[in-house]
């Protein structure tokens, strides 16, 4: 609580250890998983987000050369510091959420949403569903203070569907995490049918989340000179825009209503960081470029009438 308020964090995050894997993942797939940790023991960062994180070795702004490549190294809070075995360790996590006066903590995946890099859609799908295992556990241990986000592979958008129906009677699932793109693919391809049909019918929420520097890579992760500060600060709301244009331009919200409609509804609530402000500047090229039409028929000025403040 803070000063009387409930507060639930939206964009809480898990880290999850490599050795959830070891307990959680089907045996059919432990010689893939042994590849896979060989490879991630010859990266610095040893966990497997160092796998996947690799790009922030360019120049610092303001320097002509680097003396060094530059590593990343976590983030170093001011003030008093959270324990970060908090995003394996739920009892951790409680005590830093009741010294923030956090009532409720949705919970996204840190590495899981990189595993569209994986080999095989197959090995990949068997992972998230070992992620899934691991997280339940995590959150059946405070059930009504943690909550997670379902991971799903988008490469594969008829197994991302199936995984949705497998998960949506968890106690832990209160959305699914959606990549702003997949491969060549935004999201008005009609591919993803099947994901959007899938949230809708299970009346789950499509939450989309960026990640920094790391597969599926954010609009414009090669044009930052590969500066960390950069890819940070631009890749995310650049994915975030660009996912929503590609939503609304595209005819998502006519072709799956019940999925889009933001009148009250709750589906697409967690929709982008600070996605409220995108949309308006997407509104602002609608009506500079007035005959944009989605496929469905209304125009999306029209669409954005319901996100308009007041």
């Amino acid at each position: 609580m803070f000063k009387g308020t409930r507060v639930i964090d939206a964009d809480g995050h898990v880290m999850e250890p490599n050795d959830l894997y070891d307990q959680y993942l089907e045996a059919k797939y432990k010689p893939d998983l042994e590849d896979l940790k060989r490879e991630a023991a010859s990266r610095p960062i040893k966990a497997f987000f160092g796998l996947f994180h690799q790009l922030n070795t360019g120049r610092p702004l303001g320097v002509p050369v680097p003396e060094k490549p530059l590593v990343r190294t976590g983030r170093k809070p001011v003030g008093e510091t959270p324990n970060p075995r908090g995003g394996s360790d739920p009892a951790v996590r409680m005590k830093d959420m009741d010294r923030e006066g956090i009532d409720v903590a949705v919970l996204f995946a840190t590495v899981v949403s990189s595993f569209c890099a994986l080999k095989s859609v197959e090995f990949e799908t068997a992972m998230i569903r070992a992620y899934h295992r691991w997280l339940a556990d995590y959150c059946a241990a405070y059930p009504t203070r943690l909550k997670g986000v379902a991971v799903v592979p988008m490469r594969a958008p008829e197994l991302a569907a199936a995984e949705i129906r497998r998960v949506t009677r968890e106690p832990w699932v209160v959305g699914v995490y959606l990549s702003g793109h997949m491969e060549d693919k935004l999201l008005d391809h009609p591919m993803f049918g099947p994901i959007w049909e899938a949230c809708q019918a299970e009346d789950l929420p499509a939450c989309f989340h960026g990640g920094t520097a790391r597969p599926p890579y954010g609009a414009c992760t090669f044009e930052m000179t590969n500066n960390l500060f950069l890819q940070h600060s631009a890749t995310n709301p650049f994915e975030c825009m660009r996912a929503l244009a590609a939503l609304i331009g595209g005819g998502v919200p006519d072709l799956y209503p019940r999925l889009c409609d933001f009148r009250g509804r709750r589906r697409m609530a967690s929709l982008l960081d600070g996605a409220l402000g995108r949309a308006l500047r997407v509104d602002a090229r609608v009506r500079a470029v007035a005959k944009a039409q989605a496929i469905g028929g209304n125009p999306i000025g029209e669409f954005f009438h319901f996100m308009r403040p007041g």
